[in-house]
């Protein structure tokens, strides 16, 4: 199977970034779970978990999406 998808820039340059970045953005969402799992189980502090979040989201570059 083969498929074809087609954006017409500018216009649609966010639906664009969400459809090239979804395997960044699977592994964030995979990256963040696994922070909150090691907050939960480890009782970490809460500034840990959330500072950890904001390298994550940083690092796939999320800001990005409008």
């Amino acid at each position: 199977m083969k498929v074809t998808m087609e954006f017409i820039l500018p216009d649609e340059s966010n639906e664009f970034k969400l459809a090239t970045k979804g395997s960044d953005f699977f592994c964030a969402l995979w990256d963040i779970q696994a922070q909150i799992r090691e907050h939960d189980k480890y009782d970490l502090p809460i500034e840990t978990c959330l500072d950890r979040i904001k390298e994550i989201v940083y690092d796939a570059r999320l800001d990005e999406i409008e």
